[in-house]
């Protein structure tokens, strides 16, 4: 498997959002998915990824690093070792699950706290210096991204980054079932719409990119990680389990372009998004 360049916070209000429902159901099988699994190539080519995006800043040994929406906390520990951090890094997370997981790391501390409510009233100002968050700002409705930006911007140090990991709205080429892409479309925005957010907060310097990672693995492996729910694209409140079935079934019939013998190809999409505090 290779790797091109071309160029997932959880908010919740009062009340649990349908999101922070589904991601407490699926910790048990979090890491099986293809795309979270335990050193594979794709973990080693997201951290070189995003590891590049902050070293490029060259952050000090001592630098406080909080992970929002870092769900198990895998990626942000890893992350810290790359990065060479001395300081404990920061997960924090609405799913109290996920969290459970995090904290078995070591040099992980966490905090439960959806992401506005922490860049609003959780976070002590200056206190990071860098902030990272990966595949989770569509959770938080657009409405409020200047907010929560406006608190990460005050949360960090003279200098410091912020680090947005996310997809395409619509140049994706997973191989879903029609209602799937239909479903990712109307909860995905548009990236843009983060940089503009981080733009308006004060954040300067802010630019995106965009990165391709070749994927091949067993038809059934992409077909089971669909029927496990590994992302609230396929939530419970999204599709009922006979629901995902035809979707499943769909996608046997329709996508045989895209098989080399049993195993199914695609190209996953990462856009990158930094911003950095002025001093």
């Amino acid at each position: 498997t290779g790797a091109t360049a071309v160029a997932t916070l959880r908010g919740r209000a009062a009340e649990p959002r349908p999101d922070d429902q589904h991601y407490g159901r699926v910790p048990a099988t979090y890491h099986d998915a293809f795309f979270y699994a335990k050193d594979s190539d794709y973990e080693k080519w997201q951290l070189s990824l995003v590891g590049n995006a902050l070293t490029s800043a060259q952050p000090a040994a001592s630098a406080r690093f909080v992970d929002v929406g870092g769900g198990t906390g895998r990626f942000a520990h890893l992350l810290q070792a790359q990065l060479g951090l001395t300081e404990p890094v920061l997960c924090v997370d609405p799913s109290k699950a996920m969290l459970e997981q995090a904290a078995a790391l070591p040099g992980v501390e966490t905090q439960c706290a959806d992401a506005v409510t922490f860049a609003t009233k959780s976070s002590s100002p200056a206190s990071f210096d860098i902030c990272l968050l990966k595949e989770c700002l569509h959770h938080v409705p657009t409405q409020q991204l200047v907010t929560l930006f406006v608190g990460l911007h005050n949360s960090l140090r003279a200098g410091g980054i912020a680090l947005v990991v996310t997809r395409p709205k619509d140049e994706i080429d997973f191989p879903f079932f029609d209602a799937a892409t239909q479903a990712w479309a109307a909860a995905q925005p548009n990236p843009q719409i983060f940089s503009r957010a981080m733009r308006q907060s004060g954040l300067a310097d802010v630019e995106m990119s965009l990165h391709a990672f070749r994927v091949r693995l067993p038809l059934e492996s992409w077909t089971d990680m669909i029927r496990n729910r590994m992302w609230s694209t396929f939530s419970e409140e999204n599709f009922s389990d006979q629901e995902l079935e035809q979707g499943i079934a769909e996608i046997q019939h329709s996508c045989t372009d895209r098989l080399v013998g049993e195993h199914i190809t695609f190209e996953e999409r990462l856009v990158l998004i930094r911003g950095r505090k002025l001093a």
